[in-house]
C-alpha cells in the first residue's frame, strides 16, 4: 500500500487504493462533505453539502484538506456550534 499522495507501490505502479480509502474515511467522519480522490491529479476534492453556495476544496495533503474543510464550515455553522449553546449554564 502507498502513503500520502498515492506514492508508487512496490511494483512501481501507482497505488490509488490509499487515496480512495483516505477519501472514504474523511467523508465518513464529515457527512456534510462529498470527498473524492482524483488519481490523475493526485489530489483530494471535497464538495461541501452544507452551504447555499458551492464550496469546493482541492488539496493533495489529507491533513491540510481536513483543516480547510473545518475552516470552510465555520461561516455556516449554527451559533450554538461556534460558541456553545446560548443560555446554557457553564
Amino acid at each position: 500500500m502507498s502513503g500520502p499522495g498515492g506514492q508508487a507501490s512496490q511494483d512501481g505502479q501507482p497505488d490509488d487504493v490509499w487515496g480512495r480509502e483516505t477519501a472514504a474515511l474523511i467523508q465518513a467522519a464529515h457527512s456534510c462533505w462529498l470527498v473524492v480522490w482524483a488519481p490523475w491529479r493526485r489530489q483530494f476534492t471535497a464538495f461541501g453539502r452544507f452551504a447555499p453556495v458551492p464550496v469546493v476544496i482541492d488539496e493533495a495533503d489529507h491533513d491540510e484538506l481536513f483543516n480547510r474543510m473545518r475552516a470552510a464550515e465555520l461561516p455556516f455553522a449554527h451559533p450554538w456550534r461556534r460558541g456553545g449553546i446560548p443560555g446554557a449554564a457553564d
